[in-house]
């Protein structure tokens, strides 16, 4: 629920879900260092999260998700009730699950970027697929572990993710990317 989710991020810290603010110096630094998240992404919270709680240098910051994401504490949220007869709902949830095999996998690889080779944010891999297999492709053992745990989900995300996919909008900027973003702009 959002209540115990909230008292958790008080407690603890943390990012969570797509519903929070960023104030203009931290935008600017995140420009500064050149921050993009891999285009693919299935969890841009906890990943822009990471980084923010490493105060977007883990070289030279520690882990302090407390002291560098402010949670209000009146925080709250709600959803539509979904309903286990709705087709679009059943589909949806579906697709949900199936994604959280990719957000393991990208936070196991995000977790190993920052924590361990102490990467800054602004060199992620372009896109979530590079983020992953590349994590995988050098660290087999806790790859093991992590499919152990999920066989299935991680299975599939990994299939998923090795499938050749058209990944030359990586490359674009976002202002390239929408004529309109630039005019507001000006």
């Amino acid at each position: 629920t959002s209540k115990t989710l909230r008292d958790e991020m008080l407690r603890n810290g943390g990012l969570h879900g797509n519903f929070f603010a960023l104030k203009d110096s931290t935008m600017e630094a995140l420009r500064h260092i050149n921050f993009k998240l891999p285009l693919g992404l299935y969890r841009t919270d906890s990943t822009l999260g990471a980084a923010l709680a490493f105060g977007l240098n883990p070289s030279l910051n520690s882990w302090n998700p407390k002291g560098q994401i402010l949670v209000h504490p009146d925080v709250s949220w709600s959803t539509d009730e979904k309903k286990p007869w709705r087709l679009t709902d059943v589909a949806g949830q579906a697709k949900r699950v199936l994604r959280q095999g990719q957000g393991i996998l990208e936070n196991l690889a995000v977790k190993n970027l920052f924590s361990t080779q102490k990467l800054a944010p602004g060199q992620l891999p372009e896109t979530a697929a590079n983020l992953v297999l590349q994590w995988a492709n050098s660290h087999p053992r806790e790859l093991r572990k992590a499919i152990f745990r999920n066989p299935l989900l991680i299975g599939l995300a990994l299939r998923r993710l090795r499938q050749p996919r058209d990944w030359s909008q990586a490359q674009i900027h976002p202002e390239q990317k929408n004529p309109e973003t630039v005019a507001i702009k000006q």
